[in-house]
């Protein structure tokens, strides 16, 4: 491989590397291990392409331990979903099988054992079939049997659309693994660039995710409409709704005192569902009764109840409570959705509010 080569590659990892510590610096929760998805999937996809380029003379036929990434990162998506963030020592765990491939490509080239090598480096395909089957189907199993349903939709969905593509991406990686060992034929194509192109369709689902969540959380919530002559469009509101204002009144104080005795707004997988059922109004008409009554939508009234949760918390202990617990501690799925609606709310983030009160206390 020439220097031109060289240049290349490290280049490509030094903007890989730049966005990763952008990824992991600036997102939280789901969001963050889908991102380090979408980076490490680019990074995969480009490599690959300059792989016969830049080993013109070496095997191109087998797999790298990049793919490795995929299934746990998925994983740490899911949990962070359901408000179960795995801590640091789990992820480096799951992070083991790619750190020894990366060791063990570095023993080879150190060694230089390229007889042994050779006849072993498929390895990483038949380990990336394992990691895209087993994972999913964990986490299939937990949505069922382990875990409360994922109140972010959009979430649920990503995660999995990603879980099928990875079980269909071991299927055909099984299949060319057989076909080059086990039982010899041709395909009529090739099958890597087929896989390839299966991961790659993860990666634009990743990028509509992305898109769709930015949209979602920019949305306006629907305002009660005001008049200056009175309650005219307010009553106007309610004959459209088929309710009127004292059962909405009624509504409201069910559903307030609900949420205040029970904390049901501090469970991160609350959906409306959840919340028809504990109160006995049923959905449609908590739909009304947010966008007509109470002027928001179900996501900012949960919030504002956290935020309001969040400030007694501040004031009740000392500082040994992190901001990033104290976030999932009032049923956010992440601190940065906490420090979006704590400054919506507040006019400043958790750790001002904090300074703030310390200084006033001193």
């Amino acid at each position: 491989m020439d220097m031109t080569g060289l240049l290349l590659i490290f280049g490509l990892m030094g903007v890989c590397v730049a966005a990763l510590l952008w990824v992991i610096t600036y997102s939280e929760g789901t969001d963050k291990y889908l991102r380090i998805i979408l980076v490490t999937g680019l990074y995969h996809l480009v490599f690959r392409m300059l792989w016969p380029y830049l080993y013109a003379n070496e095997i191109s036929i087998l797999g790298t331990p990049i793919s490795l990434l995929y299934g746990p990162m998925l994983y740490m998506a899911y949990m962070a979903s359901v408000g179960k963030p795995l801590s640091s020592r789990e992820q480096v765990l799951h992070g083991i099988p790619f750190v020894l491939s990366v060791a063990f490509i570095g023993v080879y080239r150190f060694l230089t054992l390229e007889v042994w090598f050779t006849g072993h480096y498929d390895l990483f395909f038949l380990l990336s079939a394992v990691s895209f089957t087993v994972y999913p189907a964990w986490i299939g199993y937990r949505k069922n049997r382990l875990d409360a349903p994922v109140s972010d939709t959009l979430a649920e969905g990503i995660i999995g659309q990603l879980s099928a593509i990875y079980v269909v991406s071991a299927l055909f990686i099984t299949l060319l693994i057989v076909g080059l060992y086990l039982m010899p034929f041709e395909f009529g194509f090739d099958l890597r660039l087929l896989i390839f192109g299966i991961l790659f369709t993860g990666l634009l689902l990743i990028v509509r995710y992305t898109y769709l969540k930015h949209r979602e959380k920019n949305t306006p919530a629907v305002k009660e409409p005001v008049s200056v002559k009175g309650t005219e469009h307010r009553e106007t509101a309610y004959q459209h709704s088929g309710l009127d204002e004292e059962v909405m009144k009624r509504y409201s104080d069910r559903l307030d005192d609900c949420l205040q005795t029970s904390g049901l707004y501090l469970k991160p997988n609350l959906s409306l569902d959840m919340l028809s059922r504990e109160t006995g109004i049923p959905k449609h008409h908590l739909s009304q009764l947010f966008n007509t009554y109470l002027g928001k939508n179900f996501y900012q009234l949960m919030a504002e109840y956290r935020i309001n949760y969040g400030v007694r918390r501040i004031e009740q202990v000392d500082e040994g409570l992190t901001i990033e617990s104290l976030a999932y501690e009032c049923g956010f799925n992440s601190k940065s959705s906490f420090n979006q609606y704590f400054k919506e709310y507040t006019g400043c983030t958790p750790s001002e509010y904090r300074s703030a009160r310390c200084q006033v206390s001193a």
